[in-house]
Parts: C-alpha cells; sequence; structure tokens
C-alpha cells in the first residue's frame, strides 16, 4: 500500500514541477506581450502547450494510484497522508498563481490587440487621405480661372 503511495507522491510531485515551469513561462510570456515581442511570445505559448501535453500524460497515469488514494485514504498512514496533502496543496498554490498570471497576460493581450487596431485605423485614414489628394485619371489640372 504504501508503495502505491509513493508512487502516487512522485506522480504528483512530477505535477507540481512541472507547473513551476508553466508558471515560469507564463511570466516570460506576460513580459513579452508587453514589450510586443509576437515571436517570443509564440514560442513561449509552444513550450507552455509541451508542458500541459507532459502534465496530462502524467495525470493519465496517475489516474489508478488516484483512484486507489480515494477508495484507500482511511487505511493511509498520517504520514502519507500528510506528505500528500502537502504536495497538493502546493499544486493548488501553483495553480492559483498561474490562473493569475495568465488573466494579466489576457489583459495585456487585450491592450495590445487595441493599439494594434488603432494603428491600423491610423494607416486607413491616411491612406484615404493621399488617395484624396491624387489626380484625377484624365490627369488634368482642375484650377478654376478667375471667370468661374
Amino acid at each position: 500500500m504504501e508503495e502505491k503511495i509513493e508512487q502516487f507522491y512522485d506522480k504528483l510531485r512530477a505535477q507540481s514541477d512541472l507547473y513551476r515551469v508553466l508558471l515560469g513561462l507564463a511570466k516570460k510570456q506576460t513580459l513579452e506581450i508587453s514589450y510586443e515581442n509576437v515571436d517570443s511570445f509564440m514560442l513561449l505559448m509552444e513550450e507552455k502547450k509541451k508542458i500541459v501535453e507532459r502534465i496530462e500524460e502524467i495525470e493519465v497515469t496517475a489516474a489508478p494510484l488516484r483512484e486507489f488514494w480515494e477508495t484507500n485514504r482511511d487505511g493511509i498512514s498520517e504520514q502519507g497522508r500528510s506528505k500528500l496533502r502537502a504536495v497538493v496543496d502546493q499544486i493548488r498554490g501553483l495553480l492559483e498563481e498561474l490562473l493569475e498570471v495568465e488573466a494579466q497576460s489576457q489583459h495585456e493581450l487585450g491592450i495590445a490587440k487595441n493599439t494594434v487596431e488603432e494603428e491600423l485605423r491610423q494607416v486607413s485614414v491616411g491612406s484615404k487621405v493621399m488617395r484624396s489628394y491624387r489626380r484625377s485619371p484624365d490627369g488634368k489640372p482642375r484650377f478654376m480661372d478667375e471667370t468661374g
């Protein structure tokens, strides 16, 4: 029984480590958004995707151990329970912080999107103004003389 608990603990610990890496990437992502560095932002998104896939793989392999934990919780030593509780609390804290950082990233993305939209609007207005000063297709100047 203790062997399965130790295996479950190891899986949770591995997830905790990956969540910590994911949190670091999310913080870098927020900075890249504020620096308007799209290339680095996209690379970070790819890295985050890989980390999430690894977390999911661990979750799948840990599922039978999680079921064992849930059905045999009362028969597990207090030391085993507190050890698991500590790592679960650590993961919970990392997830809460990760959600906060991701919310900040979304906010920064919204600001960046609005900035780009405004810049595009300025370019569009500038193009219309330039077109209005172009000559007519026949190329003849359109000036009025004194007689009107």
